[in-house]
């Protein structure tokens, strides 16, 4: 967002959250913590794990940002996705974004549970009976499908990825400067 913030056109941009999510075979309750699940998938050791990761945590850090992955546990986002789609149509994704990467990342909250759902969610002003009929039904979940086929189609297999007009793209997390040019073509 630095980078939009400095793009001469950016009035005239819309940014627009897709949904995707890295396991979507992914359980709800993971009996352990972030680096145990990415040490059992890359066979690594926990201590190579958190090293890896540690310019990560620096990088969101130096964007205000705060990282502890020590508190993250794996879960299935299926879920915070179809609320978000809820969010998009009042105009509130990105808030409801913010707080859900909050709640996961900072806080290590389990963003499949209902109640963290909910609690994040009303912090946007979402009223809660519409929270509730999301969560209590399957609505959405189309949406969700949809945009995972895109990616799908795309061959994004990563986060974060950035898609401009549909032709470039931005994968990983780069300078504002990658993203400014991307915005200037």
């Amino acid at each position: 967002m630095a980078a939009l913030q400095q793009f001469p056109g950016k009035e005239n941009v819309i940014v627009r959250l897709r949904n995707f999510q890295l396991d979507p075979k992914a359980a709800k309750n993971y009996p352990g913590t972030l680096y145990d699940w990415l040490s059992n998938r890359y066979g690594k050791s926990r201590e190579e794990i958190i090293d890896m990761n540690k310019p990560v945590i620096q990088q969101a850090e130096n964007l205000g940002l705060k990282f502890n992955l020590d508190k993250v546990r794996p879960t299935n986002s299926f879920d915070a996705h179809r609320l978000l789609q809820l969010a998009a149509t009042e105009n509130k994704e990105i808030v409801l974004s913010d707080e859900l990467f909050k709640a996961h990342f900072t806080d290590g909250k389990n963003i499949s549970e209902f109640d963290v759902l909910t609690e994040a969610a009303l912090t946007c002003d979402i009223v809660e009976s519409e929270i509730k009929a999301v969560l209590f039904s399957d609505k959405f979940a189309d949406h969700v499908k949809e945009d995972e086929a895109l990616a799908q189609q795309l061959s994004i297999r990563g986060v974060p990825f950035f898609l401009f007009n549909g032709t470039r793209y931005v994968s990983g997390s780069q300078s504002q400067y990658v993203f400014l040019n991307a915005l200037e073509q």
